[in-house]
């Protein structure tokens, strides 16, 4: 699981297997509950394209640890 950090959202995003973005609070003492991961719902953020820069992000990362593999 690749886990990508926004220090300016307070949330960790990742992949499902079938690439959708999921998101879960970082809380106060720097923790996340594995269990609390949701979709995004991309309509109702504020910056599209910035969840989509993230989910693309996060894919170029699968992708390149699956190559070194």
């Amino acid at each position: 699981m690749i886990l990508l950090y926004k220090e300016d959202q307070g949330v960790v995003y990742t992949l499902d297997e079938f690439n959708e973005l999921l998101y879960a609070p970082v809380y106060t003492d720097n923790t996340i509950n594995l269990n609390e991961f949701d979709v995004v719902d991309i309509d109702r953020c504020e910056d599209e394209y910035e969840i989509l820069d993230i989910q693309n992000e996060l894919i170029s990362l699968s992708n390149s640890l699956l190559q070194v593999k």
